[in-house]
């Protein structure tokens, strides 16, 4: 090998060992250039997200502007809103304005009001009469608990007036049920008792009434018939009412025992003077 050879022999193995080293070098430091810029990429976006909301866009290939996002929430939260709303008014009708008045004096005389027109209607039809109806004692002195059993006159009332409507034989004893609230504490579940005697046609058009008063609120949550040595049936019926939680009151806190004691008649004092006007919840 001459000289020059050598000479050129070292000068190239110099370069390309240099080179190596440098595409080494660059290799390594292109991975920190990846992860500063990803990182970079990451401050970017938080500084527009907390600084600059309206430019922000959400991380990912297919994600929307912050501003179109927030929009669509509230646009989907006033559905919900819309459809609780069509749900309640379906399931949870406004009750009459005298039902939701509990001031002491008048519930007392709208239980002698519809006491009566229970009576004297049943009384025409010759349609018989449990001896005493649940509120006959009164209301209670508590205002939450007086305005369950204004609900609760509601739910019997209607109920034996879909008796009445019907032809029902006999009613043999309605009984108050609890007022219990839903898990969310919205609203208040109210049941109430019955057992009935009825002619098979009348029990079937009792039936039929009762899918139709839907519209008034009531519901049926259970229901068993049985065969007599009479030409009746025996129904035992328990009636649904549902109303809005205003008071919050504690599920269970009234029960039927509480809401009726023993004894007759709406107090003297209390009662009307004179016939007032009342609108039917059914029949004539």
């Amino acid at each position: 090998m001459t000289p020059d050879r050598a000479t050129l022999y070292v000068w190239g193995g110099g370069a390309l060992f240099v080179v190596i080293v440098g595409w080494a070098w660059l290799s390594f430091r292109s991975g920190e250039l990846a992860a500063a810029q990803a990182k970079s990429d990451d401050l970017n976006r938080r500084y527009i997200a907390l600084f600059h909301p309206d430019q922000a866009a959400v991380s990912g290939p297919n994600g929307v502007a912050i501003a179109d996002a927030v929009k669509a929430a509230q646009v989907a939260a006033h559905k919900q809103q819309d459809d609780a709303a069509a749900v309640e008014n379906a399931l949870v009708p406004e009750l009459l304005p005298q039902y939701r008045n509990s001031d002491p004096t008048s519930g007392a005389t709208l239980i002698h009001i519809d006491h009566l027109a229970i009576i004297q209607r049943a009384s025409r039809q010759k349609m018989k009469l449990p001896s005493s109806l649940p509120l006959d004692s009164g209301l209670d002195g508590d205002d939450a608990k007086r305005a369950i059993q204004l609900a609760q006159l509601y739910l019997y009332r209607a109920v034996i007036d879909q008796c009445l409507d019907s032809g029902v034989a006999r009613v043999d004893t309605v009984t108050l049920g609890k007022a219990e609230s839903d898990p969310s504490g919205t609203y208040e579940i109210l049941t109430c008792d019955f057992e009935l005697a009825a002619r098979f046609e009348n029990g079937q058009m009792l039936l039929q009434n009762l899918l139709l008063a839907h519209k008034l609120g009531i519901g049926v949550a259970s229901l068993s018939i049985e065969p007599t040595h009479e030409d009746l049936q025996k129904i035992h019926l328990t009636a649904s009412l549902i109303i809005p939680n205003r008071d919050h009151l504690p599920a269970g806190q009234l029960t039927g025992a509480a809401a009726s004691s023993p004894g007759q008649g709406a107090p003297a004092a209390m009662a009307p003077s004179g016939s007032a006007a009342h609108p039917r919840l059914g029949g004539n």
